[in-house]
């Protein structure tokens, strides 16, 4: 607890623990904010991708499936807390990490925050909220540049994407807060961001990826173009289908949707390709 009544969940724990942290602090009286704080390291790291290695061996997709229902819907309820969640952030947050910071009412960043979404390398999509709540925050040219290409975002550009709400040297949580009462409005976008949002707003996936297309002139679109087609191709589809129905309706319904075609993603021979691959140079995809 800290003088001005603002409460903190560490954020090096599991999803499950930082939900129940913020739900014991939401009953709290004496509390009037929550934050979800990181020490500089990881943002809740993400989901440990075994788990869907060894769901995939055993065929037990339905066993993902139940897994990311639950993480959804601790994700709503850090959401809807009647109490403010800020996210700070000061390391990579990174697939479910960034997640969970997508899903608090604000997001803080320190200097060593960095900002990716890098499933589609790996063969699936972002499933916990990634595909809806992104787009809802950056708009959807610079959500499917992040989701299609696994850029790496630092906290200044972050800042100027609109990804998060400040940034701050601060060393605790009350400096960390105070940002926010000072925080810029949202920076105009570099030509470069607004170049990239327009190039994935406009184009589809297989625009992208057909070889036959004449290529950018620009260094950051030529970079983004072959990021992109070096990601699995199905996982890139369904991540715009999921987009492009989702960004229409409201946030969960829009959820609903990415939940019902994660079945399909993690059935491709690119998803089990991706996710044996891990920490080794990235695959070649099939496409199947």
């Amino acid at each position: 607890m800290t003088s001005k009544g603002s409460a903190v969940v560490l954020a090096e724990d599991s999803l499950s623990l930082v939900h129940a942290g913020v739900c014991h602090l939401a009953e709290d009286a004496r509390v009037a904010q929550i934050v979800i704080f990181c020490p500089p390291g990881h943002f809740v790291s993400g989901v440990d991708v075994g788990i869907f290695q060894s769901r995939l061996i055993e065929n037990a997709v339905n066993r993902i499936l139940e897994f990311t229902q639950i993480a959804h819907s601790s994700l709503f309820s850090i959401s809807r807390c009647p109490k403010s969640v800020t996210a700070f952030v000061d390391g990579p947050a990174f697939g479910g990490g960034l997640e969970l910071a997508l899903a608090c009412h604000r997001i803080v960043a320190g200097p060593k925050a960095k900002f990716c979404f890098p499933e589609t390398g790996l063969g699936i999509y972002p499933g916990m909220g990634g595909t809806q709540r992104l787009p809802r925050r950056v708009g959807v040219g610079l959500a499917k540049w992040m989701i299609y290409t696994g850029s790496i975002v630092p906290a200044e550009h972050a800042l100027q994407l609109g990804l998060i709400d400040a940034v701050s040297s601060a060393s605790n949580v009350e400096e960390a807060l105070s940002a926010l009462d000072w925080a810029a409005p949202r920076l105009t976008l570099e030509p470069r961001f607004r170049q990239l949002a327009e190039m994935f707003a406009t184009r589809n996936v297989d625009d992208f990826l057909d070889a036959s297309a004449p290529m950018p002139t620009d260094a950051p679109s030529v970079r983004a173009l072959v990021q992109t087609r070096s990601a699995a191709p199905q996982a890139l589809r369904l991540a715009e289908r999921v987009i492009d129905r989702g960004i229409t309706l409201p946030l969960e319904q829009g959820i609903q949707i990415e939940l019902a075609h994660l079945a399909a993603v993690f059935a491709t021979n690119d998803a089990r390709t991706g996710l044996n691959a891990v920490g080794k140079p990235r695959p070649k995809f099939s496409g199947d």
